[in-house]
């Protein structure tokens, strides 16, 4: 592996959300709101989330309250971004 994809392996990290994380959760997530609406069927609900708000969801995220599981995507150390995997409502779904 050149040198090149070693440094690009160590600045991409895929790992659990933390509380620290608020900051750029919020940051991320109000950054998405144009994007949410095209993708998601809550997408056209999203509004600017305040701290609070962003707080609840990630209480609810590293609580294990939601029925999926949610990862923080980063890049250089910063909270960039979230995956979420869940069971699907069909026995062929993930």
């Amino acid at each position: 592996m050149s040198k090149k994809r070693k440094k690009l392996t160590k600045q991409f990290e895929i790992r659990d959300i933390r509380f620290n994380d608020l900051r750029d959760y919020q940051e991320a997530l109000n950054a998405s709101n144009n994007h949410l609406e095209k993708f998601l069927d809550w997408g056209i609900q999203a509004t600017k989330y305040d701290s609070k708000q962003c707080k609840y969801i990630l209480d609810m995220m590293i609580n294990d309250s939601y029925p999926n599981r949610n990862f923080a995507i980063c890049y250089k150390g910063k909270l960039v971004g979230e995956i979420c995997f869940s069971s699907g409502s069909r026995p062929d779904g993930l």
